[in-house]
């Protein structure tokens, strides 16, 4: 190779290998924001987490939903009354007042307006480890509404709900 082909070849091989060295400085591009704009985008843009809307008592279940209406979390009444506690504990915003009974092993989380009772683990079918009791519509900013074949959804003034069933008002 004489010196004029040879100049040219090793300038252009510098280059390339520059371009693919991990030190070489990196053009700088910016990024600009998109902002949805039509309704599709705005669908796909991330939004908020649910967050509880309403509790929907049941003959069977009780269930918390969020809203954007999915269900946050259901419990049955012959389940564990701890993770019944702690949903709503999340849900009212706030700790319930626990009362116990000397001598007897029931216990009472309430809630105002809106209690759970437990007398020990479930037997089924006929004692369930939930019991509840709700006096209201709204509990701290949460709807309350019964779900049950004889009186349909409704939005209560007060019912009592046992693994029988519930009362509508």
């Amino acid at each position: 190779m004489n010196r004029g082909t040879l100049c040219p070849a090793v300038v252009a091989l510098a280059v390339i290998l520059t371009g693919c060295s991990s030190d070489s400085a990196q053009p700088k591009t910016s990024t600009s924001a998109v902002i949805p704009t039509s309704a599709a985008e705005m669908e796909a843009s991330p939004v908020a987490p649910a967050m509880p809307a309403h509790v929907v008592v049941s003959a069977t279940s009780i269930r918390v939903v969020l809203n954007d209406e999915t269900i946050g979390d259901e419990f049955g009444y012959f389940e564990p009354v701890e993770p019944v506690v702690a949903a709503f504990t999340a849900v009212f915003g706030g700790e319930p007042v626990v009362s116990t009974y000397e001598g007897i092993p029931l216990v009472d989380y309430d809630w105002s307006e809106v209690s759970i009772a437990t007398d020990g683990p479930a037997q089924p079918p006929t004692s369930p480890e939930i019991i509840m009791h709700v006096t209201a519509a709204e509990v701290h900013g949460i709807g309350i509404e019964t779900k049950c074949a004889s009186c349909g959804p409704s939005l209560i003034e007060a019912s009592i709900v046992t693994s029988a069933g519930i009362r509508c008002a």
